[in-house]
């Protein structure tokens, strides 16, 4: 079929080429003979040009943009309307294709390219949000390329709207005002728009530009709109393994559902991208990571594999909405310091917040410089909990990985599950001249001696729990208590929506660790609360995987109404799996509500096999977050003395709706 505009004079201008189609116009590639010069015409539907109201109201928001003159802003030349009715817009030709082109047929960007084509767009997308102009349809599409790959912002004339009646005549009409893929949640939910939203749209795009994909999809603009509004995104660094883990918090603030959590500025976006990147080198400098000290306990073969994560739970509880946690926190009081604050030229005690969130924690390549001098020849210790489970493993590897970034040598040890190996840990660390610790106590009462003796050693240390052990420590936590009783609400609340209120529950318990009791204490009294119909029919010895098997077997001899599981963690919950399906019980006969979010967990709620939900611990996000913050103390800044986690609730509808990467 032959195109009626293909030869046809506008203006100054002779249509030669179509370019591509648009919610509100199609694009043509035209020459305008007296200027020896190609130019792109817009050519706006007719549906839109009929209306006499939308026609006076787009060439006065058309002359506003025109009036935008940045050099990363594609230029508007003019606009106009023919005899009969063609109404166009007439802009730079920029033969460089579109983001949209490159990421297509680049995939992920490299990240110093995404940095420069990040730093182009919202230094325009800025200045344009100094002019009270607001963009609305930021997307990779709308983002056009030179020869060289400088980034250029377009279809401003089409996207600024700014009134009702407008938006009604555009609808009408059958535009879109905006895209479904890179629409804010507020303009979905409640038609608002300001200069957040746009920052929501980049940070959507620069998501897509870092992984190869946007962070949300799906089979109708319905599913998309109600992804952005109650899905959370995938980890980018689930899409992009070598992605460092301060970019990655960059991308996820960037995408907060709510406006006020978000960057508030393109140009802060820009900034903290390129800050995270310059905290991530590329190059390790004299200690490699080839010559770093990993020293790691042979487990012997019937040790336990307890998996006490409570202690080191990073959890972000979303479905719908992000909940700010607020926990309790116990301190001891710190020991007479041996060493001045002073003299370490570390921060003074009185300048650190009470608490912070993960992004407080910020290192740039100087910090980075700092805390190495710090450091000479010492190292920092590493005591994992038990490094035969999933958790800890994946703990310790992010926490090694990240140290190689950095160029910081580290020693890790394994406690083995065992509270008693603990102490003994700590003060051979204290004796080989380490400078700073992280620590996952398995119980608080039996390492207080040994964290004593290292604040008076004037040794750093990073929690991953619930106490703070006096000065120059920062501890990670969410309360074990605030875990249980998360798992215990999701639990209450499945029961009582495909239960019909009345299940009978075993819980998987593991009474010895008194932390770890504090858990499933909180998941039974939620249980009792919100599902008061439900029988719990006892605990019993979980933890472990070995412990969980042996104990399925005895509930399924005794008690075989049991239809439920609550588990405080994925190890047990998984020896339960192995009984149940070795007694040959359907998957879809028992939910089970855990945590940890183990990738086993995982792979069993996206089959639909006995796992319903389990809570994310991140363990690698945790194991970075907590070297970057004795790193920052060893530069000698001010760090928070508490660092509130968050993560997520993994769900079975959740892993189901989100397609594998």
């Amino acid at each position: 079929m032959n195109d009626p505009f293909i030869g046809k004079i506008l203006g100054q201008y002779q249509i030669t080429a179509w370019l591509g189609h648009g919610g509100m116009a199609d694009v043509y590639c035209a020459r305008q003979p007296n200027m020896s010069r190609e130019v792109a015409v817009k050519i706006l539907h007719s549906m839109l040009t009929r209306n006499p109201l939308f026609l006076e109201r787009f060439s006065r928001e058309v002359q506003t943009i025109a009036r935008l003159e940045h050099r990363h802003i594609v230029p508007v030349y003019e606009h106009g309307a023919a005899e009969d009715g063609t109404v166009y817009l007439v802009m730079r030709y920029l033969k460089g294709g579109t983001l949209a082109d490159l990421i297509k047929s680049r995939g992920a960007l490299p990240l110093a390219l995404v940095d420069r084509l990040l730093q182009q767009i919202a230094s325009a997308l800025d200045y344009a949000h100094q002019k009270n102009v607001i963009h609305r349809d930021i997307k990779p599409s709308n983002i056009l390329l030179d020869e060289e790959q400088n980034a250029y912002l377009g279809d401003f004339g089409l996207a600024r709207v700014d009134d009702k009646e407008f938006v009604r005549t555009l609808t009408e009409a059958g535009a879109v005002i905006g895209t479904p893929t890179y629409l804010a949640p507020e303009v979905i939910q409640e038609g608002r728009t300001d200069s957040r939203s746009d920052l929501y749209s980049l940070g959507i795009v620069l998501y897509e530009m870092v992984t190869g994909r946007p962070p949300f999809t799906g089979d109708s603009v319905y599913a998309l709109m109600q992804a952005h509004l109650t899905r959370q995104p995938p980890r980018p660094s689930t899409l992009r393994i070598d992605l460092p883990y301060a970019v990655e918090r960059v991308l996820l603030k960037a995408i907060y559902k709510a406006p006020e959590q978000r960057y508030q500025s393109a140009l802060d976006l820009a900034n903290d991208f390129r800050l995270a990147l310059q905290q991530a080198p590329t190059q390790t400098h004299g200690r490699a990571l080839g010559t770093m000290l990993i020293r790691t306990r042979t487990l012997a073969r019937h040790r336990t594999r307890l998996l006490i994560s409570g202690a080191l739970i990073a959890v972000l509880l979303v479905f719908g909405a992000l909940f700010l946690l607020n926990f309790g926190q116990q301190r001891l009081p710190s020991a007479p310091p041996g060493i001045s604050t002073a003299t370490l030229g570390y921060a003074d005690e009185a300048a650190r917040p009470e608490i912070g969130e993960p992004e407080s924690i910020r290192n740039t390549l100087e910090d980075i410089s700092r805390a190495r001098a710090q450091l000479g020849d010492s190292f920092i210790g590493v005591m994992m909990c038990a490094l035969s489970t999933d958790y800890h493993a994946s703990l310790a590897s992010a926490i090694r990985t990240h140290a190689a970034q950095l160029d910081v040598p580290i020693e890790i040890e394994d406690s083995q599950a065992d509270p008693f190996r603990q102490p003994i840990i700590i003060r051979r660390f204290i004796a080989r001249g380490a400078k700073a610790l992280i620590i996952c106590p398995l119980n608080y009462e039996s390492v207080e001696a040994a964290m004593r003796e290292a604040q008076a050693a004037g040794i750093l240390t990073a929690v991953i729990g619930d106490i703070i052990y006096g000065e120059r420590s920062v501890s990670f936590n969410m309360t074990n208590e605030d875990i249980g009783r998360i798992a215990g609400e999701y639990a209450a609340w499945l029961i009582n929506n495909e239960h019909k209120g009345k299940a009978n529950i075993a819980m998987l318990d593991y009474p010895s660790v008194t932390d770890v009791l504090k858990r499933s204490n909180a998941m039974e009294s939620a249980v009792r609360r919100l599902a008061p119909q439900a029988r719990i029919v006892g605990r019993w010895l979980g933890g472990t995987l070995e412990n969980g098997e042996a104990s399925m077997r005895e509930i399924l001899q005794t008690h075989p109404e049991v239809d439920f599981i609550l588990s405080i963690n994925d190890a047990g919950a998984l020896g339960a799996v192995k009984a149940l399906e070795a007694a040959g019980k359907a998957p879809d006969s028992i939910s089970i509500v855990s945590v940890d979010a183990e990738s086993e967990a995982r792979r069993l709620m996206r089959e639909g096999r006995y796992f319903r939900a389990s809570l994310d611990s991140d363990p690698s996000g945790v194991g970075r977050l907590a070297l970057d913050a004795l790193v920052s103390m060893l530069s000698g800044k001010a760090v928070p003395r508490r660092i509130a986690l968050q993560g997520v609730m993994i769900t079975r509808e959740l892993l189901q709706a989100t397609p594998m990467p």
